[in-house]
């Protein structure tokens, strides 16, 4: 679950990345929306992976503990 809930991190901060960069280069009102939107929907995204996450590890950390 850890594994896989990194991944999902990794695509969701290239996903902002990529659409940030887009965003700096668009030329209409509304792509520049729709790009402000997705990188908003992204950002969200990330936070609950990054919870999901940590959550994950502090699983991890207390069944290692546990004789």
């Amino acid at each position: 679950k850890e594994d896989k809930g990194q991944r999902s991190l990794t695509w969701a901060s290239d996903s902002i990345a990529k659409d940030t960069k887009a965003r700096e280069s668009c030329s209409s009102k509304s792509m520049c929306a729709r790009y402000d939107d997705a990188i908003g929907a992204m950002e969200k995204r990330k936070s609950r992976h990054e919870t999901r996450l940590a959550r994950f590890k502090e699983d991890v950390a207390k069944d290692c503990k546990a004789p």
